[in-house]
């Protein structure tokens, strides 16, 4: 009311040499004095709070990671009470990516119209819930249908994260920031591979149901994490405009956009199709659940280093 009643009548009653002013809590803050330390102030960029949001993309990332891991070190204990065969476990194991896919552009769609917080925060509820639906199946469609869901929430975290960082970090930092938060990830899939069979089933008398619904709960843990100190800060770029089908053609002629697709392609072909079965491979070599849990986690232990020191040395011109 009391700001309705200034734009009527303020203009007759503000003092010479105040521009523009708020009025807000009766305190009168000149334009003059609302210069270039207030738009620092504002750019998310330089603000502190950015290494909290950081914390919380790498906790993001450790529950995609924590899932996308979870049924890998399991399969031998579903395989046998379930009674299903190698090839159906194949095909759950498989099936995310495939709605991963089509989850993808919808997640894009849902980001730019909701906002990177709800739209992170349905994701990692989503994830959660996938984490916890595979603790019920009696059969292998239902474990099928629980693991599916993971690649309808996932692409909100893994579209999410980058634009936060975008935001959030600028210049060099940026680089770190990404590398940091990617290594949730690996943390994510670190703890699942290593510690599913050597802590968690032990620790819930050997019932992998407990452990899918105890992952269920962590990842439960980190979407209210989320909900409660993230923050949506504006984006300084302009909306596109262009549909959905302009914007593929438009990528798909650039040139580094073609090498990702073919190095992306080739590269999780062989990284899910051969890291899901590494456990199971290791334990029909005579190793126990325990210790082969450990061995398939090497690869992913040794990329960490790479991923905190590669992202911040490149030079911003020459990341394509």
């Amino acid at each position: 009311m009391l700001n309705s009643w200034y734009r009527c009548f303020g203009s007759f009653l503000r003092p010479k040499g105040w521009n523009n002013f708020s009025l807000m809590n009766t305190e009168i803050i000149p334009t003059e004095k609302m210069g270039s330390g207030n738009q620092a102030h504002l750019d998310p960029s330089q603000s502190s709070y950015r290494w909290v949001m950081l914390a919380l993309l790498a906790l993001l990332y450790a529950s995609f990671g924590l899932v996308t891991r979870s049924v890998a070190p399991l399969v031998t204990p579903i395989l046998r009470d379930l009674q299903i065969s190698y090839s159906e476990m194949g095909l759950i194991l498989g099936s995310w990516q495939l709605t991963f896919m089509g989850g993808s552009i919808v997640a894009g769609m849902l980001i730019d119209r909701w906002g990177i917080r709800k739209s992170i925060f349905l994701g990692v509820l989503t994830v959660a819930l996938s984490a916890t639906l595979r603790s019920l199946p009696k059969d292998s469609t239902g474990m099928l249908l629980a693991v599916m869901l993971f690649g309808a929430g996932a692409p909100m975290i893994s579209i999410g994260c980058p634009k936060v960082i975008s935001i959030w970090f600028k210049g060099k930092s940026r680089g770190r920031a990404v590398g940091i938060y990617l290594c949730g990830s690996f943390a994510g899939q670190l703890f699942s591979l290593t510690l599913t069979n050597s802590f968690m089933m032990p620790l819930l008398g050997y019932s992998w149901r407990l452990t899918f619904l105890c992952y269920g709960f962590i990842c439960v843990g980190i979407a209210v994490a989320w909900w409660c100190f993230g923050k949506e800060a504006p984006s300084s770029e302009a909306g596109e405009t262009a549909g959905i089908v302009q914007t593929f053609r438009r990528l798909g002629r650039i040139r580094n956009v073609q090498i990702v697709l073919a190095m992306g392609l080739l590269s999780f072909a062989t990284l899910h199709g051969f890291n899901n079965w590494l456990p199971k491979i290791l334990e029909a070599s005579g190793m126990s659940p325990k210790t082969a849990g450990f061995i398939a986690a090497i690869p992913i232990a040794v990329s960490i280093p790479s991923l905190l020191i590669i992202p911040g040395i490149v030079p911003s011109e020459q990341r394509g």
